[in-house]
């Protein structure tokens, strides 16, 4: 078996200037329901515009929105990871803004404007505005600071409707929602997705190893969901894309012991690439 895999790894380096880890890398299967639902969703085919999606760590999450992001190309799109535990609803907005345009945001400038004004602080530059929200709105709790929220989110969304394109979705998507804190999970579940459900032509996609949770008997307008594990039949075509053994026994342990996780199964092939 070592034999073989250094005859295929010989022959693939021959042929390909990627190292181990970028072929790897490269190749994708299966998740074509994922890409129809979410092509259905911007292209108005679907009542259904909020996709609500969790799975366990190496099952493809980032990997399916970087398709999205993709298969988005061309309409108005912008994209958040959660990485960074310290974003907060002023940072998340402003780096939203500043990806379909600072300038196309009047109404979300002068409403945070008009709520600064309150606490007594006048900002100029709109670059300064979303950091300004932050450190003002940790002031305050409770009911205050929630209606402070909506009147930003709302003005926010309004602005969204006056850039969108005639007849053209707005595409918002969000990665590793378990990395935020609770006070921004609570205001993304609680205020963002449930002001985003007035607006159709907005697609909105949030990730992670867990979602935002929505009560079962009230999430008809949106589509909770859960990535399963590669099938059999995909990992063995993953196998074979990558072109690593003919050898059945190799085949047959490989897909056995990655559990269908694409993460795990990349990591075993590129293990096997590299020997």
């Amino acid at each position: 078996q070592r034999e073989e895999l250094q005859n295929v790894t010989k022959s693939s380096k021959e042929t390909s200037s990627l190292s181990a880890e970028e072929k790897v890398k490269k190749i994708y299967v299966d998740r074509e329901e994922e890409r129809r639902l979410f092509r259905e969703m911007i292209s108005g085919r679907t009542p259904i515009h909020i996709l609500l999606m969790e799975a366990e760590k190496g099952m493809g999450k980032t990997i399916l929105l970087d398709q999205f992001w993709q298969i988005s190309e061309g309409f108005k799109r912008a994209r958040v990871d959660f990485k960074d535990p310290s974003y907060t609803m002023g940072k998340i907005l402003g780096e939203i803004r500043d990806q379909y345009g600072r300038q196309s945001f009047p109404i979300f400038h002068t409403e945070c404007r008009s709520v600064l004004s309150q606490f007594g602080h006048d900002v100029t530059h709109s670059a300064l505005i979303c950091p300004a929200i932050d450190v003002r709105l940790t002031k305050i709790s409770g009911d205050e600071l929630r209606n402070y929220q909506r009147l930003i989110t709302n003005a926010f969304l309004a602005d969204l409707e006056t850039i969108r394109e005639k007849d053209q979705p707005v595409v918002m998507l969000f990665d590793n929602f378990q990395k935020a804190s609770v006070s921004t999970k609570t205001w993304i579940t609680e205020l963002l997705i449930d002001e985003i459900r007035r607006y159709p032509w907005l697609v909105c996609v949030v990730t992670g190893r867990e979602r935002p949770l929505i009560p079962a008997s009230d999430s008809s307008w949106c589509l909770q969901h859960t990535l399963q594990p590669l099938s059999v039949e995909h990992r063995k075509e993953y196998i074979q894309k990558v072109k690593i053994t003919q050898n059945e026994e190799l085949v047959t342990f490989i897909t056995k012991h990655s559990r269908g996780n694409p993460l795990i199964l990349q990591q075993l092939v590129q293990t096997l690439l590299e020997e």
